[in-house]
């Protein structure tokens, strides 16, 4: 993944689907589905997912990040802004793109579910805010992270930021000397 938050990554994020009718095997340039039973369940691709839902052949097994998930992960940003960033659960930005994703479609046409995507988009921002606060103060401290507290989007932030800092204090330090 390159500095900039690469969708396609999320769009391929492996999620779980339970078929709703018997679906034959499906092949697409650089994709096999391979045949499925009605009510079995199986992992695809988010992007397959998605078009699986869609044409009626399957419903999701897992739609992203939990509510407890959202509600502890931002009590925890929340409660301690001016701490160590603590673990986010596996892959947390990828099921919170899927979240999103998921929760924009069906809030189409309707005011309540537009409402709750709204509060949804306040709740990540501001997780995204106190991780990149968290991630920041790591970067200038010229320690390195513990591993495993940063994902890997907070991963390649702090290693531009280290790098970035990491040369402005050498150029300054330099300053009078020969």
């Amino acid at each position: 993944m390159s500095a900039n938050v690469s969708l396609i990554e999320y769009e391929n994020t492996p999620v779980k689907v339970v078929a709703l009718r018997k679906t034959p095997k499906i092949e697409t340039p650089g994709f096999v589905l391979d045949e499925v039973d009605e009510r079995k369940e199986f992992s695809v691709p988010f992007w397959v997912a998605s078009v699986l839902v869609e044409t009626g052949l399957a419903k999701y097994g897992e739609e992203g990040l939990t509510a407890e998930e959202w509600t502890s992960t931002h009590f925890k940003e929340r409660f301690n802004p001016g701490g160590p960033p603590g673990a986010l659960s596996k892959d947390f930005y990828a099921k919170a793109y899927i979240s999103l994703t998921l929760a924009a479609k069906a809030a189409e046409g309707d005011p309540a579910k537009v409402e709750q995507l709204n509060r949804l988009h306040a709740r990540f921002r501001e997780i995204i805010e106190s991780r990149v606060n968290k991630v920041t103060r790591i970067a200038t401290t010229e320690t390195s992270p513990q591993p495993g507290i940063l994902q890997t989007e907070e991963q390649i932030l702090y290693q531009s930021l280290e790098h970035i800092i990491a040369e402005w204090r050498r150029d300054l330090r330099r300053l009078g000397t020969k």
